[in-house]
């Protein structure tokens, strides 16, 4: 029996204003909820401390003066115990524990070190960066935490990793991701002339930076941010197809590149070395500059950033050598001063060129 047309039109209506309804209602129920999703990474979120959790009576870190009047090389610290490390421990997630040893000594020749840093290096350090802590206990390298919606950050970094020497810090973290080499292999990363740990810790630490440098300048998302959620960002255009919530890796890269998990060691099947071996040899058909900067598209950024300091800027080595009976078989350079990171490296060079008033 057909419906009146009267009817017919109700019905229409009714539907359509329902719709309209369950959409929006989806739209706000997803604008809430959707940092409960994974990106590729849940390690791809940078944990957001808000006023309310740093600005305790007493507390030692009153972060915006402290933040105008103290330079960057006083910064840093070890985390002792305080209601800013309950914070950490308890509402962030963070775990970690106060370090072994005080690192003042260490502290003192990173600042030698610190004044050869390129000016706007030096620049993005003092205008992001609160503070740097050393902690023990932290799974990663280090790790950042955006204080006060992305006005400044804080840095984490692993006692036990930075006190490593260079090229063993870097080789130790790839080999995360595979078995024991077999066959009379070997296998190095090669980032640093020199033995000296105080370079473990300014790799680390750039790195970190360039996490802050990307949110803060909006090339990358900052999921901890609601109101910064964007449809569209340029950086990725090459690397990644864009969603609202999810970014997912273009081409084969992705099903290739995820077998690759670093730090998250309990929940994967560590490779065999011959197909960590061909995901290197892959490397030079993508515009990934390291193999770690394929984890997520925050990693991307920030091993981008960090590429471009390390070897443009204080044209320093980055390369995987996997040898055979003491005779080199395979040596992958890192890509950033390559065509194939061309895209993505303009972004970054754009940075550096940049007046300091431009990112005010």
């Amino acid at each position: 029996m057909k419906l009146k047309k009267p009817v017919r039109i109700f019905f229409i209506i009714f539907i359509t204003l329902w719709l309209i309804l369950t959409t929006f209602i989806s739209y706000i129920f997803l604008k809430e909820t959707w940092t409960d999703f994974l990106i590729e990474d849940s390690k791809s979120f940078i944990p957001l401390l808000t006023d309310d959790q740093i600005n305790y009576e007493n507390e030692e870190l009153q972060f915006d003066q402290y933040f105008i009047e103290t330079p960057f090389v006083e910064r840093l610290e070890n985390l002792e115990e305080s209601t800013f490390w309950s914070v950490l421990q308890y509402e962030l997630g963070v775990f970690v524990e106060t370090p072994k040893g005080d690192n003042d000594e260490y502290f003192e020749r990173f600042k030698t070190l610190y004044e050869s840093w390129p000016d706007k290096l030096k620049y993005y350090a003092e205008n992001l960066i609160y503070k740097v802590y050393v902690v023990d206990g932290l799974p990663s390298s280090g790790q950042i935490v955006s204080i006060n919606d992305r006005s400044g950050f804080i840095i984490l970094i692993s006692e036990s990793k930075m006190l490593m020497k260079p090229n063993d810090w870097a080789t130790s973290v790839e080999e995360l991701n595979f078995n024991p080499i077999v066959d009379n292999l070997s296998f190095r990363v090669i980032m640093e002339d020199s033995d000296d740990p105080i370079l473990t810790f300014e790799n680390i630490l750039i790195h970190e930076i360039g996490h802050a440098v990307g949110v803060a300048t909006e090339l990358t998302p900052d999921f901890t941010n609601r109101g910064l959620l964007k449809t569209s960002f340029p950086f990725y255009e090459e690397t990644y197809d864009e969603f609202v919530i999810r970014f997912k890796k273009k081409n084969k890269n992705e099903q290739l590149y995820a077998r690759l998990h670093y730090y998250d060691t309990t929940h994967f099947q560590k490779l065999d070395f011959s197909e960590y071996k061909e995901l290197l040899v892959n490397l030079e058909e993508t515009s990934f500059p390291t193999t770690y900067s394929s984890r997520n598209h925050s990693e991307l950024f920030a091993e981008m950033f960090y590429s471009y300091v390390h070897c443009v800027l204080q044209n320093k080595p980055y390369k995987y050598v996997v040898t055979r009976d003491n005779d080199q078989e395979l040596a992958i350079e890192n890509g950033i001063r390559k065509e194939r990171c061309g895209y993505e490296r303009s972004f970054i060079e754009h940075l550096f060129k940049t007046s300091p008033s431009s990112h005010n």
